[in-house]
């Protein structure tokens, strides 16, 4: 991507606030369970996997492999979730993916030590405007930290952060393993694997309240989500932006969870 002369391009925070204008938005759809915990608990496997008709505020639908003369004539709706899973999760049943989940969230619940104690000189970096920013700039910034975390810090220095990354940076990256942690049981769960949802409900409880310990607000959480995707993948190109404005989706769209209940009840 290059960064535009003028600079004029939306900021990340400028996207955040788009809302999708009616003809592009997903249709979202709720199971209208009773629990608003267990409903907020499903929603952090937002903003992954917006498709037309989803489920937001619990598993989809457990869709097993088609057999007998359907695996000939019927599509086997439950195919896309199970590939998911294993291609990118390495998971394919159902003991593998609560494990594969919860040892997501035992990671995200040590929290991203490195991030928090170079957050200060992460803002100060993300505070420089893009059109003063220079090679020297960053290099200078490199030099005040070891190099082991260097990593770190290039995601920040990169001209597209401006599009990419809030202008203010989120306490923790928590949120980033704990909505991957959600994904799959989302996923495992619309695959088939699972008979219930029962089998999920500590983790999913779980991951709420690790969420609602770190976080006052779904805004919050989504910036946590952005900046720990840009660290695990140790760069911001334009999968980081196109990634923003499903976000901005999960954060605007009437029909969100995020919109429609609050993180904490007591807001």
């Amino acid at each position: 991507m290059t960064l535009p002369a003028d600079y004029s391009a939306p900021t990340y925070d400028d996207r955040i606030r788009q809302v999708a204008p009616q003809p592009s938005r997903p249709e979202f759809l709720w199971l209208k369970n009773s629990d608003q915990s267990l409903q907020r608990a499903w929603s952090l496997s937002l903003p992954h996997d917006l498709t037309d008709r989803r489920v937001v505020d619990g598993p989809p639908p457990a869709l097993p492999p088609n057999e007998g003369f359907r695996r000939i004539f019927a599509v086997d709706r439950g195919e896309d979730h199970r590939h998911r899973l294993a291609s990118v999760y390495g998971v394919k049943d159902a003991a593998t993916a609560l494990e594969v989940a919860w040892d997501r969230l035992r990671l995200a619940n040590t929290g991203n030590a490195g991030y928090r104690a170079l957050r200060p000189l992460l803002q100060e970096v993300v505070s420089v405007p893009p059109e003063t920013r220079s090679l020297t700039h960053s290099w200078e910034t490199l030099s005040r930290v070891n190099t082991d975390k260097h990593a770190l810090v290039i995601p920040f220095l990169q001209d597209e952060a401006v599009y990419a990354l809030p202008a203010v940076l989120p306490v923790d990256t928590i949120a980033w393993d704990v909505s991957v942690a959600m994904r799959i049981l989302w996923l495992a769960h619309g695959g088939g694997l699972f008979e219930d949802t029962v089998a999920c409900h500590d983790l999913a409880l779980d991951a709420l309240d690790l969420i609602r310990s770190t976080y006052s607000s779904w805004r919050e959480v989504a910036d946590g989500i952005v900046v720990g995707r840009a660290l695990s993948t140790g760069r911001v190109d334009e999968s980081c932006i196109a990634y923003v404005d499903q976000v901005a989706i999960a954060l605007n769209h009437p029909d969100s969870p995020w919109v429609r209940l609050p993180l904490h009840e007591n807001a």
